[in-house]
């Protein structure tokens, strides 16, 4: 059986790793129970675009920096590869913390399926899919081409629907088409 934390506890668990993490990041939220308020919590996880090294190929994009990765291996865990997209590490007080690396063009993806919770995130991708959408290794396509989800009201336009707070996020929420503007 997974063991519970207080909300209040994760978050601020959450809150401290944020912190850290944030002057090697482009951008940094909270995702899953957290981002959704539901109380008890079973981990905590985040979403993170580190910041990268510069590569001379155009569009790829360089290793995470090392002071990003430094800063990861403060929490007990794995040694975290340069070419990770995960890690599960453990907070301070003992929670596990589960950390998604994104880039700037699919966090709104990542933060979404991350916030979930999963039948509601599943039902992200289906809704993604019906509409010609494909979904590889973390980015969203169309004809072939990268379609860029830096944020999650993106995501939502995206799908044609109306934006859902992670409050209101469950596997019942429906994803509705969003009205058309004229």
């Amino acid at each position: 059986m997974k063991t519970s934390y207080p909300l209040t506890m994760a978050s601020s668990e959450a809150a401290h790793i944020l912190k850290t993490l944030s002057p090697h990041c482009l951008t940094i939220e909270p995702a899953g129970s957290i981002r959704r308020r539901a109380d008890p919590v079973h981990d905590i996880e985040i979403v993170a675009v580190p910041k990268r090294y510069n590569t001379l190929i155009p569009d790829q994009p360089g290793d995470i920096h090392a002071e990003f990765l430094a800063t990861v291996e403060r929490y007990p865990g794995p040694p975290v590869l340069r070419s990770t997209r995960y890690t599960r590490r453990t907070s301070p007080s003992g929670i596990p913390v589960d950390l998604f690396f994104a880039f700037p063009d699919n966090f709104g993806w990542i933060l979404a399926i991350r916030t979930g919770p999963s039948l509601f995130s599943t039902k992200l991708a289906i809704h993604a899919e019906r509409l010609g959408l494909v979904l590889t290794n973390g980015h969203i396509y169309k004809n072939n081409t990268l379609i860029p989800v830096p944020d999650e009201e993106s995501l939502f336009a995206l799908l044609q629907a109306d934006y859902i707070p992670p409050p209101l996020r469950s596997p019942n929420a429906p994803i509705r088409r969003a009205p058309e503007t004229t």
